[in-house]
Parts: C-alpha cells; sequence; structure tokens
C-alpha cells in the first residue's frame, strides 16, 4: 500500500509540471487576484493532485468496504473533496474552469491508472500467499 501511495502522490508532484511546461498556457487576467502565483496554468495542479490523492485513498478505504453503498460513499466523498479544492481554485482568480477540469481529469486518470497496476500486483501477490506450499 506504501509503495501504491508513493506513486500516486510522486505523479500527481511531477505530471502537473510537465503538463503545464507542454501546455504554457498562462494565468487568469483579472484585476484582482486573491492570492499572487507566477507559474503557468493549464492544468490545475492543485486540481491534480487532489484529484490523484482522494481517489487512492478512496480505493484503499473501499479495498476493506462490504457493501457497494459504503464504497460509493468513499468515492462520492473524494470526489467532493477535490471538486472543492477545483471551485476554489477559480474562486481564487488563478485557474480557468478548464485547467481545473482538466487537472481533475488528469489527477484522477493517474490515481486509476495506478491502481490498475497496483491491483494486477495485489491479485498475484494475493495468489502466492494462498497457494499450497511444497514441503521438501
Amino acid at each position: 500500500g506504501f509503495a501504491h501511495m508513493s506513486v500516486a502522490l510522486l505523479g500527481a508532484l511531477v505530471w502537473p509540471g510537465v503538463l503545464k511546461e507542454h501546455f504554457e498556457r498562462e494565468r487568469p487576467d483579472v484585476l484582482m487576484h486573491l492570492v499572487t502565483v507566477g507559474d503557468l496554468s493549464f492544468p490545475s495542479g492543485h486540481s491534480f493532485g487532489a484529484a490523484a490523492c482522494y481517489a487512492t485513498f478512496a480505493f484503499f478505504c473501499a479495498r476493506y468496504l462490504e457493501r457497494k453503498r459504503d464504497e460509493v460513499l468513499c468515492y462520492s466523498l473524494a470526489l467532493g473533496i477535490a471538486a472543492t479544492v477545483g471551485v476554489t481554485r477559480i474562486y481564487l482568480g488563478v485557474h480557468y474552469p478548464t485547467d481545473v477540469l482538466a487537472g481533475a481529469s488528469a489527477g484522477g486518470a493517474w490515481a486509476f491508472f495506478v491502481a490498475a497496476a497496483f491491483s494486477a500486483w495485489y491479485r498475484r501477490s494475493a495468489a502466492a500467499a494462498t497457494a499450497p506450499r511444497s514441503s521438501g
């Protein structure tokens, strides 16, 4: 689990910078920003990180729940927190809505890609742990 979370969070740290350098979109030009930032705008790194982080937390939470309703609740809470982060970035005047949408989408995609990769590893590890051992 630690490796899974580490990969998800490290990717959330690295990918937005790579994408910002590729797209080179300037921040919104509004009269009064509530905060001052100096780097590029697209995609929103905060939205990317929030989506990747909270989707990964929800994945771990949902793995240990038996009822589908509880799993849906985990992912809904993660979505709500990530959406709140995105809305605040727009409210502060530091991102366009498309920056936030792209960041959240890419962060969610990254989280689910990492979860899919690690899920295959988890299945192999569980199968190896339950396989009968030969004595000899």
